[in-house]
């Protein structure tokens, strides 16, 4: 069995930041198009992987002076490089890479009766079956180390890797803050609607996000072409920013920094203000 010390050197080598492990048997349930046991069905592992976003990425939009992507996917070089490691190691590590939208269906079915081309895996259910994180009050993914500011990446693997206990703490305040659903001027983030999302036995109350407002959101917010009913990536918008700027300023995360990342008041436009 790999340990999990070795998992993160290798991970550290290849330029990633913080990684979680999770037996195959935790994804048996999870539904065959976003499962990452439809693409390596002799799995054992599966590895998820963090990288830090530097707060710098979200300077010129907190500003209000250059509109930058904060990207959600680790590149696929650093997703490759620890792929060849753990495949150094004597087994087979599939990287996960995403494809854009508008390029499906590019696989061709043919296997009758067996699941579509095109798996996407779940990376929502991946942060708390892998130990890594959770799901934020407004759909974000939240890891104790960086709060909202990762890349995120997908390894699925035949080797047999230390596993980490399913994530059960808590990253976000919820209902208590709510600073993500006051910061967007939309309204986009409706407290008075939520759902209650359950993996892996752990269950978070999540409030209702509203994808029509979010496509049209100018604080921020960017197209997401990874599938076709992908949110907006809303790391850099209103409300990503307000919780970067709350778990900054709270001194909870694990990475701290000496000087705060919000400076002045935050600025919000609503869709007749442009």
């Amino acid at each position: 069995m790999l340990s999990k010390q070795e998992l993160l050197a290798y991970a550290k080598r290849s330029g990633i930041d913080a990684v979680g492990v999770a037996p195959a048997e935790r994804f048996r349930d999870v539904e065959p198009q976003r499962n990452p046991l439809s693409i390596f069905p002799q799995a054992r592992s599966i590895v998820l992987c963090a990288q830090e976003i530097p707060r710098g990425v979200f300077r010129g939009t907190e500003e209000g002076t250059l509109w930058t992507r904060a990207g959600r996917l680790i590149g696929a070089h650093y997703m490759y490089t620890l792929a060849r490691f753990l495949e150094d190691e004597g087994g087979v590590a599939v990287p996960s890479s995403p494809m854009a939208a508008e390029r499906w269906p590019e696989g061709v079915v043919f296997r009758t009766g067996s699941v579509a081309p095109n798996v996407y895996p779940d990376l929502s259910y991946a942060m708390v079956a892998c130990g890594l994180g959770e799901i934020g009050y407004c759909g974000l993914l939240l890891t104790p180390q960086f709060g909202t500011r990762q890349a995120l990446g997908l390894i699925i693997t035949d080797l047999e890797i230390e596993p980490d206990p399913v994530f059960t703490g808590t990253v976000c305040d919820r209902e208590q803050c709510a600073k993500c659903a006051a910061a967007c001027p939309l309204g986009a983030i409706d407290t008075s609607k939520t759902t209650d999302v359950t993996i892996c036995g752990v269950t978070r109350t999540v409030a209702e996000v509203n994808r029509q407002k979010c496509l049209y959101c100018p604080n921020g917010a960017f197209p997401d072409t990874t599938y076709s009913e992908a949110m907006p990536n809303r790391l850099t918008a209103a409300c990503g920013r307000a919780c970067l700027a709350h778990l900054d300023a709270s001194g909870k995360l694990e990475h701290r920094y000496a000087t705060a990342f919000r400076r002045r008041e935050p600025w919000g436009l609503d869709l007749h203000d442009i």
